[in-house]
């Protein structure tokens, strides 16, 4: 009876363990992905996502919620909600305290631009790094981040189109 009980519940558990993987592949392949992608691509998924939410907002729409940005990029959960997080941390997006947590513009879309974006991906306070390794290059980073926001090419949000 024993064996039995056995064998029942390892061919259960194997069902189980397979109808899951089956039914979360796609995220597994979203979250392979997400695990190669660069920096580059991460901030420009960045920019898309402010730009998509500036644009919204400014129409008078629905703001996006973590589910449809999910669906409409492909990419996976964790990787949405890595780049919000970013976004929130830098006071470009903010979270509606709703049920299905839309995300709106944290200031006025007039003025959010790509450079907004891009540094608050990558960051600009240097916490947890050494100081003094770091002071080396801060003027030619500094000239750097002020070159690119002072160039043509850094436009409003508004101005992308990711509709």
């Amino acid at each position: 009876f024993l064996v039995w009980v056995q064998v029942s519940w390892t061919i259960f558990l194997a069902g189980a363990e397979l109808g899951y993987a089956w039914e979360h592949r796609s995220q597994r392949r979203a979250l392979a992905r997400a695990a190669r992608m660069t920096r580059r691509e991460r901030s420009t998924w960045a920019v898309l996502i402010a730009a998509l939410c500036a644009k919204r907002f400014k129409r008078g729409e629905d703001s996006p919620t973590k589910q449809e940005l999910v669906s409409r990029t492909g990419l996976a959960e964790a990787v949405i909600e890595d780049v919000l997080d970013d976004l929130i941390k830098a006071k470009v997006l903010g979270r509606l305290s709703d049920e299905e947590g839309h995300y709106i513009p944290a200031r006025p879309v007039s003025e959010l631009r790509v450079s907004d974006v891009l540094l608050g991906v990558i960051g600009t306070d240097g916490k947890g790094r050494d100081e003094a390794k770091l002071a080396a290059v801060s003027g030619v980073i500094a000239s750097f981040w002020d070159t690119i926001t002072r160039h043509e090419s850094n436009v409003l949000l508004l101005d992308l189109d990711v509709d």
